[in-house]
């Protein structure tokens, strides 16, 4: 991989893993284009994601101080939301890895992501905030989460999407999205980091930097560019571009 390559990959990385448009589909059809395979690539992929989570953690760091002071039942509820998806990776991780390697059903995946985002912004209705979730609630968002295993299935799109519709006030919505997410790029990046290590992967760690550093301050502008959206109303402008997107990949891959 050169430095151009890392540098995409990594803005597409800060773009799409708070964006609500699927970071994995996205990665997963920029490997495909650029012919990027391997486990050196997959160390590259999870450097990426641990970048995000730096900045997850630079830009809600006032809130998650809170989580162990004033807000400390969201501790319950990002534990509780974390368990089907840890459920699921654990228990299907190689037949999730294979999906990867179908980029045309990845494509797919993308669709499916563009239509759950445009029900949940018509459908939404702000009843509650997070303090009044309840746990019925956060078990749905956290089985959403889980589906988004899958690449093209938008983990943010997933867990914003089903506290929209589940009636959680948009704000809450993202702002817990983004924490449930922490731990569950944590937990994949290490599991994938200790594959690379198993494997013996050598790397070249000047792309690496040059990639996390752009999906740092990309994701950090990306978190900020959901925020506004939500609160706007305008999640639909995601579902249209993940069904383009979706329907221009499939049609590709399909005719090469």
């Amino acid at each position: 991989m050169n430095i151009l390559e890392a540098a995409i990959l990594g803005l597409v990385q800060g773009l799409t893993e708070f964006l609500p448009v699927s970071s994995s589909g996205h990665l997963a059809i920029a490997e495909n284009l650029f012919g990027l395979k391997g486990d050196s690539n997959l160390f590259f992929i999870v450097m990426l994601h641990l970048a995000s989570l730096a900045a997850i953690v630079v830009y809600y760091w006032h809130n998650f101080l809170k989580l162990f002071t004033t807000n400390r039942y969201e501790i319950g509820y990002i534990v509780v939301g974390s368990i089907p998806a840890a459920i699921i990776g654990l228990l299907f991780k190689r037949q999730i890895e294979a999906t990867f390697e179908d980029v045309v059903l990845v494509s797919l995946f993308l669709c499916v992501t563009g239509i759950f985002l445009f029900i949940a912004d018509r459908l939404s209705r702000e009843r509650v905030e997070l303090r009044e979730a309840g746990i019925l609630r956060i078990i749905i968002i956290g089985i959403a989460q889980a589906v988004a295993i899958l690449p093209g299935i938008s983990r943010s799109g997933s867990t914003i999407g089903s506290g929209f519709l589940t009636g959680i006030k948009r704000t809450d919505a993202v702002r817990f999205s983004f924490f449930l997410g922490a731990p569950a790029i944590f937990g994949a990046g290490i599991l994938t980091l200790k594959d690379a290590i198993d494997h013996k992967v050598t790397v070249d760690f000047l792309p690496i930097l040059i990639g996390m550093g752009i999906a740092f301050f990309v994701s950090l502008l990306s978190i900020r560019l959901v925020e506004l959206v939500a609160q706007k109303n305008k999640f639909r402008i995601f579902a249209f571009y993940c069904l383009v997107v979706g329907l221009t990949a499939f049609v590709y891959f399909m005719l090469i």
